[in-house]
């Protein structure tokens, strides 16, 4: 993990050449990783927790967010991530990837049929991330509800190309509760359930 560099990922086979195989610059400031398996979590300190996917390492993906102001430094044991953050707090969360892993990655091109993914995570502080699947390029909007069934929020308005999306759900701005998100893209139509905690 670098400061200004996000997550750059080197093959160490030959020890004295080093090479860079994938990166993932989605980050502001990375400043912990750890790996497990193929999971890298990596410690931002604007951004919070990201969760990536290096099976492949040279493709590396979002599979899951975590919002935590000041994060620093992550070490992972067992089911539990360790999240070291500036102000001397240690925060401890559960690593449901262990016991609930995402879907695996579709293989390159367009993916077969739609999906919508349920947030992860789920219940969640502020953000979460929800992956959705494309199958063909679509006008897409994806909007919260509150359980009155009034609109609070619409997460993403706009064109989508085919494949795969991380789409960030900001609920910074709502208050503690549950919540419904629907999807609809032309002919594709889903609603899942996300728990707001503070």
């Amino acid at each position: 993990a670098t400061y200004n560099s996000g997550l750059q990922i080197f093959s160490v086979r030959d020890p004295w050449h080093p090479q860079k195989i994938g990166e993932f610059l989605q980050t502001d400031a990375a400043e912990g990783v750890t790996v497990e398996g193929n999971y890298a979590y990596v410690a931002d300190y604007y951004k919070g927790i990201y969760v990536l996917d290096v099976s492949q390492p040279s493709q590396p993906r979002l599979v899951a967010y975590y919002h935590i102001e000041g994060a620093q430094r992550i070490a992972l044991h067992g089911a539990y991530l360790y999240v070291a953050c500036w102000d001397n707090k240690l925060v401890i969360l559960h690593n449901d990837l262990l016991e609930n892993p995402p879907s695996p990655p579709p293989q390159p091109g367009a993916p077969a049929h739609f999906v919508l993914h349920p947030n992860f995570p789920n219940p969640f502080n502020s953000r979460t991330v929800i992956l959705l699947e494309l199958p063909d390029a679509q006008d897409v909007e994806m909007v919260v509800y509150n359980l009155a069934g009034q609109k609070v929020q619409q997460i993403h308005w706009g064109h989508l190309q085919a494949g795969v999306h991380s789409l960030v759900w900001d609920a910074s701005s709502l208050p503690s509760g549950v919540y419904f998100y629907r999807f609809v893209a032309g002919p594709y139509q889903a609603i899942r359930k996300g728990v707001l905690v503070r």
